[in-house]
């Protein structure tokens, strides 16, 4: 699993170390955000803000992108980062969270005009296999 903040010039293998260290150093910093993923489609990500650490996960397809209900503290997001960076998926009972369109207008509409077609080809294929 790799982790990544930009802002203070991190992209290395994560460890529970790293992200308390990252954690506590992001605040006052400009464009304060780490990214802890598995893969480019799943990932765990926050930005600091005043308020707390708002935090957003993605879950194998940007079709499955989420952001946490509620802004974090300092000792909740690192205890997050945590579950998820040692597999334990209890995190996702712990928060309330909202699925985020991050595909865009055209994004959507073209996924939606592709399975449109896809499911009359489909139809197609089926009618005269028979």
């Amino acid at each position: 699993m790799k982790i990544t903040s930009p802002t203070l010039n991190i992209n290395e293998k994560a460890s529970e170390s790293i992200i308390e260290s990252i954690f506590s150093e992001l605040p006052e910093k400009s464009d304060p955000y780490v990214i802890l993923e598995i893969s480019d489609l799943s990932y765990l990500q926050s930005v600091w803000t005043d308020d707390g650490f708002i935090v957003e996960f993605q879950i194998d397809s940007i079709d499955q992108h989420f952001v946490l209900n509620k802004v974090l503290t300092y000792s909740q997001v690192v205890q997050l980062f945590i579950l998820y960076f040692n597999g334990d998926e209890v995190w996702l009972g712990n928060y309330d969270y909202t699925r985020k369109n991050i595909r865009g207008l055209w994004g959507g509409l073209g996924y939606s005009i592709g399975n449109f077609v896809g499911s009359i080809t489909r139809g197609f294929k089926e009618g005269s296999a028979k």
